[in-house]
């Protein structure tokens, strides 16, 4: 299926006029020269060349097994084998915090069928990561962590270690801080573990990260470098949106994922805008492509290379879109 989308929309054209920088601007920036249109406040055309060893502009694809439609509105966060010949994903299988992780094998140019990833008892595990040399899998799990004595069971940190074509008994990772909720797991390419930490309570999270030691993960958990354009960006806000958070690419471009704040007090789905280093500032954000502008995409996030853009359409459908598709208009 064909996905049309609209590029080049800025976000107060979107969202009404929250926010209101420059209307003019030109950078170059890794590869791809951003020429304003006069006459149209914020609107920016790109050009073909995100950097010569990437693909070109495609539409968005999905990529993975073909699930069923009793998936719909249950699927989450995935994440790849460094092969490209697994893909792992975490979905809802009962009630409330009740997930499980499964994994697909691609044989030649076929997915198979995803099969349940057995860690062990019947637990509610989420959020998996793989190592980028996929010898780890670390994920978060609501399977009970030595030590913790908290009234309400949370979803702690855990690391199984690839023993052929399977997985070893899962590790509990110490690093974890008992009783708070792990989410959103990613290692970047020297294996450090990304993630956010909320309070048992729920009131308050933070982005922290945990180096990879070579044996073993270090001990703590330490606050990680904030990202320039999500504070940049919250700090300007208004009263009509929420900024999630963001994901950065290659030479600084970020993909902010943003909600209109509704008269009723809750949020709209979120969205991706594209916003680029700007002098001393961040360019306004304009309306990502490929399908990660529209309807409700979540958990992006960039390949190794910097060329490819993955993220799940509508907890339900794993994508792939090329980053030219991202950052070009249609």
């Amino acid at each position: 299926m064909r996905i049309l989308f609209i590029a080049g929309v800025t976000l107060s054209t979107v969202l009404g006029a929250a926010i209101s920088p420059a209307r003019r601007l030109a950078i170059g920036f890794a590869g791809v020269a951003l020429i304003p249109v006069v006459g149209t406040p914020g609107t920016v055309a790109m050009t073909n060349g995100v950097a010569a060893s990437c693909p070109a502009g495609d539409v968005a694809s999905p990529i993975g097994p073909r699930l069923s439609a009793a998936d719909s509105g249950r699927v989450y966060s995935f994440t790849l084998s460094p092969d490209q010949r697994e893909l792992y994903f975490f979905k809802r299988v009962g009630e409330g915090e009740d997930y499980r992780i499964f994994r697909s094998v691609r044989r030649g140019e076929q997915w198979g069928d995803p099969e349940r990833l057995l860690l062990g008892g019947e637990h509610s595990d989420l959020y998996p990561s793989l190592s980028p040399d996929g010898t780890r899998l670390v994920f978060s799990s609501y399977r009970p962590a030595p030590g913790d004595t908290s009234r309400t069971r949370n979803a702690h940190l855990w690391m199984a270690r690839r023993s052929g074509d399977d997985w070893s008994p899962p590790e509990f990772v110490r690093a974890s801080q008992l009783g708070y909720y792990h989410s959103g797991l990613s290692q970047d390419s020297d294996g450090t573990l990304h993630l956010r930490l909320t309070t048992p309570d729920w009131r308050a999270a933070r982005d922290v990260q945990l180096r990879w030691m070579g044996i073993g993960y270090d001990t703590l958990l330490a606050t990680s470098p904030s990202s320039a354009a999500v504070e940049y960006w919250r700090a300007r806000r208004g009263d009509s949106v929420y900024v999630w958070g963001g994901k950065t690419g290659p030479g600084g471009l970020t993909l902010l994922q943003i909600s209109r704040l509704l008269p009723s007090g809750g949020r709209s789905p979120g969205q991706y805008f594209l916003t680029r280093p700007l002098g001393d500032g961040w360019s306004e954000p304009v309306r990502a492509g490929g399908g990660l502008g529209a309807g409700a995409p979540n958990f992006a996030w960039f390949s190794a290379d910097g060329c490819l853009v993955y993220y799940t359409r509508d907890y339900f459908v794993p994508m792939v879109v090329p980053l030219a598709t991202v950052t070009l208009r249609a």
